[in-house]
């Protein structure tokens, strides 16, 4: 009884007063019969508030939540740790490599449920609800992730979990050109600078198979867009244009260009120098 009181001090105290409460009724529940239905309509009371009670304070289950330091790992109970691997953006649907510390490594698809294990215990259940790639970061959302202890007790319920690594582009710096190749059949190209301008501007031209599908003018130091109908194909900024003795030299950093089916991102050039000789 002493480990009871110490774990369950307030279940305890209310079914001492429930005690106390049972035997005062029972002195009186056989004067009238009045007293004695309000005495047992009271001792049911009692012992529905005092299981209630018993309920609450016993109960270990972990609250829903949402991690918020978002990194590559979570830590979670029993000294297990879930981390973020890779993502690949190579196949038709995303996937991403999650490993459990200790315990099984493996590779998830975008939507789909997963389970992994230590051996041949179920350690983790969830869904990859979302794999993203950004210019500067790749991150995955879980959602109803649930941990379970050796005997098959959940122990840890998270409604979404986010997981994320810096994503590195390889750098890549094009030769100087008034075109420059893209994937998917997309040419970027000067049609025309003007470094007399305040602030400069330049001409750029997108397109397919030889085919136009956007044009913009773009100011100094203008971060811009390009697409092909709705698709969204180029993001980059212009820098200044140079002034040579035979041509214009114009500076574009940070380069991306994203897949016209999927959206995911497929190049990345860290600096791209255009030319356009004098006429």
């Amino acid at each position: 009884m002493g480990s009871s009181k110490r774990y369950l001090p307030r279940a305890i105290r209310t079914w001492d007063i429930y005690n106390s409460l049972e035997k005062k009724y029972k002195c009186y529940k056989n004067t009238i019969t009045a007293d004695y239905i309000m005495g047992d309509i009271m001792k049911r009371m009692l012992v529905v508030i005092a299981i209630a009670l018993l309920i609450v304070v016993s109960n270990t289950a972990d609250a829903i939540s949402i991690n918020k330091d978002v990194n590559d790992s979570i830590k979670l109970e029993q000294n297990y740790k879930l981390r973020l691997v890779s993502i690949d953006m190579s196949g038709p649907v995303r996937s991403a490599v999650l490993d459990l510390i200790p315990g099984e490594k493996k590779t998830v698809l975008s939507g789909e449920n997963f389970s992994l294990y230590r051996g041949e215990t179920l350690v983790l259940k969830g869904r990859l609800d979302t794999v993203f790639v950004g210019a500067l970061a790749e991150l995955v959302q879980i959602k109803d992730l649930v941990q379970y202890d050796e005997d098959g007790i959940i122990i840890l319920t998270m409604e979404e979990v986010l997981l994320s690594k810096p994503y590195h582009p390889p750098v890549k710096i094009t030769p100087a050109s008034e075109t420059v190749k893209l994937k998917q059949g997309y040419d970027l190209v000067l049609m025309a600078a003007d470094d007399m301008s305040t602030p400069q501007q330049i001409w750029l031209q997108l397109s397919r198979n030889g085919n136009s599908v956007d044009d913009r003018v773009v100011a100094l130091g203008e971060s811009f867009s390009m697409y092909d109908g709705t698709a969204l194909i180029v993001t980059s900024t212009f820098d200044p244009i140079f002034s040579g003795s035979e041509s214009l030299m114009v500076r574009l950093t940070g380069l991306s260009q994203y897949n016209r089916n999927t959206g995911a991102l497929m190049l990345y050039l860290d600096r791209v120098m255009m030319e356009l000789p004098y006429s």
